[in-house]
């Protein structure tokens, strides 16, 4: 399999299809170098740059993460990506302070517009002890009349919960998510039909 090539004259998109590429085939090199170069092309552009810091973030770089992230809030200070980077960098060396002061600013930079940046700042607000927090931004997401975010969150809680041996954490997130359930109104099941030649 060939590497990622980038083309200089059209840096727009360049981030996207590197970060898929890359998710495709595993060229990290490759997906970083033409990151790189979009960003180079075009000095405004806080994307590829945001791009490098995920890339950068998986490859268990983080002081190049760090960097990468810098660089798109260089360019455009009011957004939520690089924050929630530098707060999954923050609790991985156990600075939970710093973690949750970078969930705030992520939190200030939502726009509220890509759903998997809300999805993965409500998974941050679990690991920094602000489950309500991230209960709130899931069920921003759709009307969720089915509970069906809801009920996803207080799960992934309980796991979360219990990998960070936390048994009252477990026990009020199950707890949560079984009166989720027991909420639900299930729709009327129809009576069955009744068989030819019998009256119904």
């Amino acid at each position: 399999m060939g590497g990622f090539v980038a083309d200089d004259d059209n840096a727009t998109g360049i981030a996207e299809l590197a970060q898929r590429f890359a998710g495709l085939h595993g060229d990290l090199a490759g997906a970083e170098d033409a990151l790189n170069k979009a960003s180079a092309a075009d000095p405004k552009d806080f994307i590829s740059p945001r791009f490098v810091a995920l890339l950068r973030e998986k490859k268990k770089d983080a002081a190049g993460a760090r960097e990468a992230c810098a660089a798109s809030l260089k360019v455009q200070p009011k957004q939520a990506m690089p924050h929630l980077i530098l707060g999954r960098l923050a609790l991985a060396e156990s600075d939970a302070a710093g973690a949750k002061k970078e969930f705030f600013a992520a939190l200030d930079g939502l726009d509220g517009k890509d759903a998997t940046e809300v999805r993965q700042l409500a998974e941050l607000a679990s690991k920094v002890d602000m489950a309500e927090k991230g209960l709130a931004l899931m069920q921003t997401l759709e009307e969720d009349k089915d509970q069906s975010a809801a009920l996803d969150f207080w799960l992934d809680e309980a796991r979360y919960a219990q990998a960070a041996r936390k048994p009252d954490k477990v026990s009020k997130a199950c707890a949560k998510a079984k009166a989720l359930v027991s909420a639900v109104d299930c729709p009327p099941v129809p009576a069955p039909a009744p068989a030819p030649g019998h009256p119904g």
